[in-house]
């Protein structure tokens, strides 16, 4: 008697992860109904929504490379093959890598207002690890810089995460493009807290950049997004217009 065929073995068990997932996320969710603010809420909602994702990941297993000069997870080559090898270097091997992969599969795949709170649930922990790596690992600036203009949405999070851990990687175009055209308003949301977080940093030229692109993204009023504009907005101590100057002469004497 033939073996079974073990492509057609692979086809189910990744529904059954998802099909536990999808009651991972419920459990977190019913507990967040009931005003659970320990850390189980959090964990079960990050594994429900890997655990979804798992007959989307699972057929991308490609997406490992093999080879003395290649990377574990195909999001890092991709990160090494935009020049920031250094930077892949870092992330090769590492939690944060894994997490932000998964990310970029519940980002693609996941859509819809059914998955929307997951899907925020998964960036703020990608943002907050990677703020944390970033604090132990000493990044490139440049190349972190570099990543942003062509990075996938779980790269661009990734970045916005490393300027919110390590002010050296602070850059006012990079963050003022991710407020002004961001691939989703939780980014936008996570632009902002950095630009709030790391003000005085900033260079007079970086933070009109900022103000003039905080002007033009038209954040909804009412949002958390537009609550950290107000907190920005509060740090400043000059106008984007120029001020008119009244100069006081001194009466002469006669």
């Amino acid at each position: 008697m033939a073996a079974d065929n073990p492509s057609k073995t692979t086809r189910w068990w990744p529904w059954v992860l998802a099909a536990v997932g999808a009651a991972s996320v419920g459990f977190a969710a019913w507990r967040k109904c009931i005003n659970d603010e320990s850390g189980t809420v959090s964990v079960f909602a990050i594994l429900g929504v890997i655990l979804l994702a798992c007959p989307f990941v699972l057929p991308r297993l490609e997406g490992f490379a093999v080879g003395p000069r290649k990377f574990e997870l195909r999001l890092v080559q991709q990160i090494a093959d935009q020049g920031a090898v250094n930077t892949a270097k870092l992330l090769d091997h590492s939690e944060l890598a894994r997490l932000a992969e998964s990310y970029d599969v519940v980002h693609r795949e996941l859509r819809g207002d059914n998955h929307r709170k997951s899907r925020i649930h998964v960036q703020d922990e990608l943002v907050r690890r990677a703020a944390g790596f970033a604090a132990q690992h000493e990044f490139d600036p440049g190349e972190v810089r570099k990543l942003f203009p062509k990075a996938l949405p779980a790269v661009r999070v990734l970045v916005v995460g490393l300027m919110q851990g390590d002010p050296r990687l602070l850059d006012g175009q990079t963050l003022a493009l991710s407020i002004r055209a961001p691939a989703s308003h939780n980014e936008q949301f996570q632009a902002l807290v950095a630009v709030r977080m790391y003000w005085a940093h900033f260079t007079t030229a970086d933070r009109l950049l900022l103000l003039c692109s905080i002007d033009g993204a038209n954040i909804e009023l009412g949002t958390n997004r537009s609550a950290e504009v107000d907190r920005i907005k509060r740090l400043t101590t000059f106008s984007v217009r120029p001020s008119r100057r009244r100069f006081w002469r001194r009466p002469s004497v006669h």
